[in-house]
């Protein structure tokens, strides 16, 4: 297969980190960014000029697929006109800001038949890699709850609220771990700098037997990116960034006298093999686009992740579980 032409649509915040990596895959890069500021950063990977623009239109028809890394409140538009152009996409999580977005840009490239990957990053995380393998081969036993917190002193997002941006990805993660949707959904969150944005946010995922917790928010020190798997034979505990994995070998057993009591049967260090996230994530979407696969995190799985996004706020609104179909 010939090189594919990528056009790269923002190179800003998480951008950068874009055009970096396809600078290192085997790619023919066009960058497109609304600053020219920010187009001076390729200037590192000594592009050509020809293939800098500030006007994304000018190289739509020149490549074969796009990758959007803009505002949330621009996926929709963006890619709306890049699909109907006959473009493969892959777009930043969230994949829209509102559900009926998302829902819009499924049917659209179903009908052309286009590749749509949205950045769920973690599902490319070599230790998200390796619990998922652990929990689909029973080595955990029956899955109870999981509860991660995905936190950190940081600039506030002015697009869209916290759970919107940060708790997202353990939605996602915590679908693909359990391979369903929650069917219901609590959750509190808080507006503490007043911008009508959340920065504070407790969401409860009601999976039927299993439950799931994700907390977030922009002001405790350090980042926080732990998860916390618990199964009825024994528990991961994950630092998804660090890409560290600890199985605790413990369960709960009734005794001879019909007493439940805590076994304990040690701790193992697995050893992860680390890789970067993005790099894994962005050559998927370039196998999707060779083979005419579906991705591993589809449009159909930001969509749900989405909905999830959308009934905590109501529920934090209501003061109620909101139900999911």
């Amino acid at each position: 297969m010939s090189i594919l032409k990528i056009l790269l649509i923002g190179v800003g915040g998480f951008g950068k980190n874009h055009l970096r990596v396809w600078n290192e895959l085997n790619v023919d890069l066009y960058v497109a960014d609304l600053s020219t500021k920010s187009l001076e950063k390729c200037s590192t990977y000594n592009m050509k000029s020809d293939h800098l623009t500030t006007d994304y239109r000018e190289f739509l028809d020149k490549v074969d697929a796009v990758d959007i890394v803009t505002p949330t409140d621009s996926h929709f538009k963006l890619c709306k006109e890049c699909i109907e152009a006959g473009k493969d996409v892959f777009v930043e999580k969230p994949i829209t800001l509102y559900s009926h977005e998302a829902e819009e840009l499924i049917r659209i490239s179903e009908k052309n038949g286009q590749i749509l990957q949205v950045g769920h990053i973690f599902r490319f995380n070599p230790a998200t890699i390796f619990i998922k393998k652990q929990i689909d081969e029973g080595k955990l036993g029956k899955l109870r709850y999981i509860f991660g917190h995905y936190m950190g002193f940081k600039r506030a997002r002015t697009d869209v609220g916290v759970t919107h941006t940060d708790s997202i990805h353990y939605f996602d993660l915590f679908n693909y771990f359990l391979g369903k949707k929650p069917i219901a959904v609590t959750s509190e969150t808080r507006d503490y700098l007043g911008r009508g944005l959340d920065d504070v946010s407790h969401v409860i995922l009601d999976y039927g037997y299993e439950l799931a917790h994700v907390e977030s928010g922009y002001f405790p020190p350090e980042n926080w990116r732990d998860l916390t798997i618990v199964g009825d034979k024994a528990t991961i505990v994950a630092n998804i960034i660090a890409q560290e994995v600890k199985i605790y070998n413990n369960y709960h057993q009734q005794n001879e006298k019909g007493v439940w009591i805590a076994v304990e049967e040690g701790i193992t260090h697995p050893k992860i093999i680390t890789q970067e996230p993005l790099r894994l994530e962005l050559h998927h979407f370039l196998e999707c686009i060779e083979k005419r696969q579906k991705p591993l995190a589809s449009a159909e799985d930001g969509l749900n992740t989405l909905k999830i996004v959308e009934a905590a706020y109501k529920s934090s609104e209501t003061g109620m579980k909101v139900k999911l179909e």
